[in-house]
């Protein structure tokens, strides 16, 4: 879906503009929701099994959707003789490297409040309640959406660098939310996280919607989705595999002061004019 929406980019400059935004939205909006409504389901309605019922009810309508809906002149023609591309990086890839390191920061940061922050905050706080654990996964997309609505018209490199601050800023207090035994500390944490994923998301897609080239832009988002969806795994992966050999807390220690010395080595990426001055 993402690729698609960056493939629509050329199209026509009203979908150009919005491209990037409907693309972060809608995948960071859709992860938001997820947690929250599975959460709720599970724990106040019906059970464990009935977020999944719920979610195989809701591809029904999606892709009848998808079978009706229509493709453009523009996008019939760009799948004309369609055939399997290798991965491609734009003429200068020099802007290319800077989001696809900022990107990777926010969304390794959204991976571990996907996959272990609800385990770190059921630890944390003494409490299986899911509806609870789910929220604390919602309010940390949800300011990530925000971020991303509010910042629509700022310059990617300036929102880039704003998301990585937060993104450093969100990583300490979800750090520091064990110790001082604080749900307090945990959300302002994942706002702050949120925050910063969002601008680095919406930066970094931006950017790499504006330089990659007409004819080779599908081989450049996919090498720029693939190149973060491996970072994120190694991450994540990762952290599941010191919280099994040590402790979950540990763990999130360690991955907190990862991504904050990846995030502050990304800003002096960003930061460089001659880069990102265009986007």
């Amino acid at each position: 879906m993402i690729a698609g929406l960056l493939l629509l980019g050329p199209l026509s400059d009203s979908v150009g503009r919005r491209a990037p935004l409907v693309a972060t939205l809608a995948t960071v909006g859709g992860s938001a929701l997820g947690p929250l409504l599975a959460g709720v389901l599970a724990e106040h309605v019906g059970g464990r099994a009935l977020p999944f019922v719920v979610h195989l009810g809701l591809l029904a309508p999606a892709l009848v959707m998808m079978a009706l809906l229509a493709p453009s002149s523009g996008l019939r023609a760009a799948m004309t003789g369609w055939r399997p591309r290798r991965p491609a990086l734009p003429p200068d890839p020099r802007p290319f490297v800077a989001a696809t390191l900022a990107a990777t920061a926010g969304w390794a940061m959204a991976g571990l409040f996907l996959a272990v922050i609800p385990s770190y905050a059921a630890l944390l706080l003494g409490s299986d309640d899911l509806a609870l654990l789910g929220g604390i996964v919602f309010v940390m997309l949800a300011a990530s959406c925000a971020a991303q609505a509010a910042a629509r018209a700022t310059p990617a490199h300036s929102a880039m660098l704003a998301g990585l601050v937060a993104l450093v800023a969100g990583a300490a207090l979800v750090a520091l939310a064990f110790p001082t035994r604080s749900l307090a500390v945990l959300m302002a944490g994942a706002l702050l996280a949120g925050l910063g994923q969002g601008l680095t998301w919406l930066g970094a897609t931006t950017t790499i919607n504006a330089i990659a080239p007409h004819d080779r832009r599908a081989e450049v988002s996919s090498t720029y989705f693939a190149a973060i969806y491996l970072g994120v795994s190694l991450a994540v992966v990762g952290v599941g595999a010191l919280a099994t050999a040590i402790s979950l807390e540990v763990a999130v220690y360690v991955f907190a002061a990862v991504v904050s010395a990846g995030a502050l080595a990304t800003v002096p990426i960003v930061a460089r004019p001659a880069e990102l001055t265009t986007v």
